[in-house]
């Protein structure tokens, strides 16, 4: 589907730690909480360090969704203007299961199917998002630059519109 998911997801990932570290830094949540979402994400790394498309184990599946369930979990510690910032960072994680789960299929109608599951989860929690044609078409020529570069995208304009107090949280 996508010509090197594997880097895509990994960069995408990887885009997301920092902003959600610095949230969770920002918004004073408890160090314990941290502890659990830091070793969430060693795991789904660890996992995607040896993921290939076509990849039938579950173990990459698992460490994702289970990253995922803890950072949804952060909805009851994160103060209320700060969750729409917490939905950009479920929904770039909500895209590497999109981007891993399209690339193991082999058909290409599931897929597509797949893939529009992901646009569409992403946009249940960040409403503004849109996929365009090029940058579609980009990430399935092979820039893996492209879902990292979205998300980090989406992510200064939540901090645009979110209290002037997350401004520290743009990123480059």
């Amino acid at each position: 589907m996508c010509k090197n998911a594997t880097s895509q997801v990994v960069n995408l990932l990887a885009a997301v730690k920092p902003t959600l570290d610095a949230l969770l830094k920002i918004t004073g949540v408890p160090t314990a909480t941290i502890a659990n979402v830091d070793a969430a994400y060693a795991a789904a790394e660890t996992a995607l360090a040896t993921w290939q498309p076509g990849d039938t184990s579950a173990t990459v599946d698992q460490s994702l969704n289970a990253l995922l369930s803890v950072v949804e979990s952060l909805n009851a510690v994160i103060p209320p203007e700060a969750t729409a910032l917490l939905a950009i960072a479920i929904s770039g994680i909500e895209a590497v299961i999109g981007i891993v789960g399209a690339n193991n299929e082999t058909a290409p109608e599931a897929q597509a199917k797949l893939a529009d599951d992901a646009i569409a989860k992403v946009q249940a929690n960040v409403p503004e998002f849109k996929m365009g044609f090029f940058d579609k078409a980009k990430a399935e020529l092979g820039d893996t630059r492209v879902a990292a570069g979205k998300y980090k995208s989406e992510w200064n304009k939540a901090v645009a519109k979110a209290d002037p107090k997350y401004a520290a949280l743009r990123v480059a």
